[in-house]
C-alpha cells in the first residue's frame, strides 16, 4: 500500500542517518549502497568490530515510526530478561571479512569501488546471518589475536563459534564465528539450513529452500572486512 510504502521509506532514512553517523565516528568509508544496504571499508578491524556492535545497540534507540512497530509483530518490542530492549525496529545482519579487494577508481565520478573475490567471500558470510546478528569471518578473528585489541574490545562482545560453514562458490567449508554483543547476549538465532543443489552442488540457503528464513522484508546489513558488509562493510 501507500501508506506501507511511506513508512518503509522513513525507516530507511531513520537506517541510513545512523549509519552514516557511525561510519564517520568509527573512521569507515562509505564504498557503496544498492538498496537498503550498504557497503563499508575500515582500516583497522577494531574500528569495524566496534562499528557494528554500536550499530546494533543504537538501533534499538531509533524512534521508529509506530506503524512499523505494529507491523505483524515482527517489529515490534520485545525485552530481555533484566527488562532491557532486546529487539526493536528493523534487524539488520552483518558479515565481515577481512582481505584485499581488487580497487576500480572512476576519475570522471571520483569514486572508488571494491570488487573481486574477497567482496565476494564477506557477502556470503553476511548471507549466512540473521537480521539481527553479526557474522565474522576466521580471518577476522586470527586479526582479533592482538593483547591490544583483545583488550579494547574484551567488555563489549562474546565470541561464539559456529563451526566449519559452506560458503556459495567457496570449494572447502569455512569456520564462522558469531560476535555477540554483551547487551544482546539472549538474542537467539534459527541455525542456518544448508541444501546442496544436486545439479551444480552449489550450496543454496535462501527463502526458496531455507523452511527457517522468515524476515525478506526486514533490513539487512552486511560487513565485508578487507584491508584497506543486507549491507556490506569491508575492513
Amino acid at each position: 500500500s501507500t501508506q506501507s510504502t511511506w513508512v518503509m521509506a522513513q525507516c530507511l532514512d531513520l537506517h541510513n542517518q545512523l549509519v552514516r553517523k557511525l561510519i564517520k565516528e568509527f573512521q569507515g568509508f562509505e564504498v557503496k549502497t544498492h538498496g537498503d544496504s550498504f557497503m563499508i571499508a575500515f582500516s583497522l578491524v577494531h574500528d569495524a568490530i566496534e562499528f557494528a556492535i554500536q550499530l546494533q545497540n543504537e538501533l534499538l534507540n531509533v524512534a521508529w515510526p509506530e506503524e512499523l512497530l505494529k507491523a505483524e509483530n515482527e517489529f515490534d518490542t520485545k525485552l530481555d530478561s533484566k527488562g532491557s530492549v532486546l529487539w526493536k525496529g528493523l534487524r539488520v545482519r552483518i558479515g565481515m571479512h577481512i582481505g584485499d579487494p581488487d580497487v576500480e577508481v572512476d576519475l570522471n565520478k571520483g569514486t572508488v569501488d571494491y570488487l573481486g573475490p574477497m567482496v565476494n567471500f564477506t557477502a556470503r558470510v553476511e548471507g549466512k546471518a540473521r537480521g539481527g546478528q553479526i557474522l565474522a569471518s576466521e580471518c577476522i578473528i586470527t586479526e582479533m589475536d592482538n593483547p591490544k585489541i583483545k583488550r579494547v574490545l574484551s567488555q563489549s562482545f562474546k565470541l561464539k563459534p559456529l563451526g566449519p560453514m559452506l560458503l556459495k562458490g567457496i570449494k572447502n567449508r569455512q569456520e564462522i564465528y558469531e560476535i555477540v554483543p554483551i547487551q544482546l547476549q539472549e538474542r537467539t538465532f534459527a541455525p542456518v539450513i544448508e541444501h546442496i543443489c544436486e545439479e551444480c552442488h552449489e550450496v543454496i540457503t535462501c527463502q526458496r529452500c531455507d523452511p527457517e528464513y522468515k524476515d525478506p522484508k526486514k533490513r539487512l546489513l552486511s560487513i565485508s572486512a578487507s584491508s584497506g558488509v543486507s549491507y556490506r562493510i569491508s575492513i
